[in-house]
């Protein structure tokens, strides 16, 4: 069975998450985060994803057919693309196959699939690169859904255009918008989001108003009848946040508790069941929540704490947890604590560190996770942005702190009412792996990908061998391999010499299961691995082809012109492969020995080992 595979075909649903404008939240807060003025805005559609750097310009990668990119083609691109038209974006939204921006002017733009009038230009002609909507520049917020979008004005006013099959733009009757129209006359309203077919919003007073469709409950209002015009969520005026998915809704409430309803076939609620809700259900016990963004059918959240929580659909590892299991109450993804933002797409996740690291997961069919490749990633992978991060941080030294979140995902800040530390970022590395090492690029990618580590002495020790152990859980790590308990069978190990699976070890035995089963290891024998052995560089140019062969990566073969190190290397078992390694450029960066068949009969060390797997990781 193969884990990986190129996807194609149309979208199926997409979540615009959190727009909150202004909004305070009471309770305390010790989470440190950018500064809100320097803190990259984010947003993920159906499959593509855009941000805004802290210098003001705007990025886009993904699917691109219908111009969504806004980089004038229609070509889908896996690492970040700068949109070139302007510095000054202050707040994006990504919509299924569309996407809006607002500039520091308070102009409106959009770009991408149009076919309901959800740019607003009133046309049905796609665009592909960012237009004017209207002259108005009062515009401070944007949500895009499936075919509709929804703006904010600074004067508390709600707009909506595009599609409203269901009654989804608020005006009492269905009949689509080629151009932005206003809903109701209140001038209080301070958060807008748009699901798939439904929209939520905020007043300043803090109520919650929904409207749209309510096939599964998304309205909350305890029916299943479609609301055309917004309407008061109950009677609660201590709502401060808010995100619309697919067809289900999320919500937090000023004293840190998180609330669901809508559907919840695949657990996206977080209560445990896969029960629809029509009415606001409490995600658990837990009053800590601080940020959420629904995406199709699943959800992501941050904790105070800097914690990363997603549930629900994991098919294509959305969740970000290392598997394809779906879970239907929250699960704590890795041990870092120093997450700041979220924003949730159709299949695919992002989330910002502190550092100003922007990451990815979940579906990559058309390069959305942005990490140059298109295959799937199980767990978060940093985006290959193009640019700077900003060159400070603020972190907050105090619990009693103001919540202020803009965009048109889950971007949320704290900014500290009393001091605050700024500190200058710097790269990450290993002490005895310095710039000059020739590994150190590999090194530091990898190890930003969380595919190696290095020792609790902050050292990664580049001349040490690599077990055979190590290797499989490497390369399945480089490959973005889901992996999970289940992988492993004791009753029929693929190996006899491995025992049982020892869950607690670094280096679990799914891992060798994994490789076993994608094809990259046949075993030293039919029936036994030899885990504890070293890796021989001729052993780690054969599986590392293997891994290139099962990622449907199109490898030259061996051409007449062949004239490298390895030409005379003949060995049955590896022979061919290392020539193939050698002449695809997969060996690069590696200092062969004057005697090459010697040099690949010893031990791989583990600089090399990150040499070569970066390489893979490139030419993928």
């Amino acid at each position: 069975m193969k884990r990986r595979s190129l996807y194609a075909g149309s979208l199926f649903l997409v979540a615009a998450a959190l727009i909150v404008v202004c909004v305070s939240v009471a309770f305390a807060l010790t989470m440190p985060t950018l500064d809100v003025q320097k803190q990259p805005t984010i947003a993920a559609g159906g499959t593509h994803t855009l941000a805004i750097e802290a210098d003001g310009t705007l990025w886009a990668w993904g699917g691109n057919y219908y111009g969504q990119m806004g980089d004038g083609g229609s070509q889908n691109r896996s690492v970040p693309t700068w949109i070139v038209t302007a510095d000054d974006w202050t707040t994006v939204a990504a919509g299924a196959r569309h996407s809006l921006g607002i500039k520091a002017d308070g102009a409106l733009w959009a770009w991408g699939w149009n076919d309901c009038g959800q740019l607003g230009d009133a046309t049905l002609i796609d665009r592909r690169a960012p237009v004017r909507i209207e002259q108005d520049t009062r515009w401070v917020a944007v949500a895009a859904g499936y075919g509709h979008s929804l703006g904010l004005k600074s004067n508390g006013t709600l707009w909506a255009w595009g599609w409203n099959t269901n009654g989804q733009l608020g005006q009492g009757a269905s009949g689509d918008y080629y151009y932005p129209k206003r809903i109701g006359t209140a001038t209080d309203w301070v958060a807008i989001a748009a699901g798939d077919y439904f929209c939520m919003a905020l007043k300043s007073d803090g109520t919650l108003w929904t409207w749209g469709s309510n096939v599964d409950g998304q309205m909350g209002n305890g029916n299943n009848m479609d609301q055309l015009v917004p309407t008061q969520l109950g009677t609660a005026t201590d709502w401060v946040a808010i995100s619309a998915g697919g067809a289900h809704a999320l919500a937090l409430k000023s004293d840190g508790t998180l609330w669901a309803w809508g559907g919840n076939s695949c657990g996206q609620l977080g209560d445990g069941t896969r029960n629809n809700c029509l009415v606001p259900t409490r995600v658990g016990a837990d009053s800590d929540w601080a940020a959420i963004a629904a995406g199709g059918n699943h959800s992501v959240a941050l904790k105070v704490n800097g914690t990363l929580w997603t549930w629900g659909y994991n098919s294509e590892g959305q969740l970000g947890d290392g598997t394809k299991d779906t879970r239907s109450t929250p699960t704590r993804i890795g041990e870092d604590n120093d997450w700041v933002a979220v924003a949730a797409g159709d299949l695919h996740s992002l989330a910002l560190k502190l550092s100003g690291m922007l990451c990815a997961w979940g579906r990559n069919n058309e390069g959305q996770v942005g990490e140059s490749t298109t295959h799937n990633w199980y767990s978060p992978v940093p985006a290959l942005l193009a640019v700077s991060m900003p060159g400070t941080i603020t972190t907050t030294t105090t619990t009693s702190s103001t919540t202020t979140t803009t965009s048109s995902t889950t971007t949320t800040s704290y900014p500290s009412t009393s001091s605050t530390t700024s500190t200058t970022l710097v790269q990450a590395t290993f002490g005895d792996v310095p710039a000059s090492n020739p590994y150190h690029t590999a090194i530091s990618g990898m190890a930003a990908r969380k595919i190696i580590g290095g020792y609790s002495d902050n050292t990664f020790r580049p001349d040490n061998p690599v077990m055979r152990k190590q290797f499989a859980k490497m390369i399945v790590g480089a490959m973005g391999l889901p992996v999970t308990e289940d992988d492993w069978k004791d009753s029929s190990r693929p190996f006899t010499d491995c025992g049982l699976d020892p869950l607690t070890d670094l280096y679990p035995h799914d891992y060798i299961a994994v490789a076993k089963e994608e094809g990259l290891t046949t075993g030293k024998t039919a029936t036994t691995f030899e885990p504890d052995a070293n890796i021989t560089r001729a052993q780690l140019a054969t599986m590392v082809v293997r891994a290139a062969q099962a990622s449907d990566m199109a490898l030259d073969p061996v051409g007449s012109d062949y004239a490298g190190v390895f030409k005379k290397y003949n060995d049955a078992t590896h022979g061919s492969n290392v020539k193939v390694a050698e002449y695809n450029g997969l060996l690069g960066g590696l200092p062969v020995g004057s005697s090459p068949a010697s040099w690949l009969a010893g031990g791989a060390t583990r600089g090399e080992v990150a040499q070569v797997l970066w390489n893979l990781m490139q030419k993928q």
